[in-house]
């Protein structure tokens, strides 16, 4: 009953990593296919030093296609000006930080 308890405040998401090798259009198309409803942005197909601009545009194709980005794939980071850059990508993009 625990596990229960856990699994109904979590949401399931496909990993953005899953489709490095596909553009963003064509990675929203195929999360689409799967009806998972959630993806765990990668910045692949969103790099960190997108504008807001390119930001707006890539949320607004997650919703148009009836998709959550709900947080990012792994982001390497190696400088302190990295995790910085990390934090403020994940703000800008709307990502949660829980379940």
């Amino acid at each position: 009953m625990i596990f229960h308890s856990v699994y109904r405040h979590c949401k399931l998401s496909v990993a953005g990593s899953n489709f490095i090798k596909f553009n963003a259009d064509t990675t929203i198309q195929m999360v689409q296919q799967l009806q998972i409803p959630n993806l765990c942005i990668k910045s692949t197909h969103l790099p960190l030093n997108s504008t807001d601009d390119e930001i707006r545009s890539f949320r607004a194709k997650l919703s148009d296609a009836g998709i959550e980005g709900l947080s990012t794939g792994l982001i390497y980071m190696r400088k302190t000006t990295d995790v910085d850059q990390a934090f403020e990508y994940t703000k800008r993009i709307g990502a949660k930080l829980n379940c």
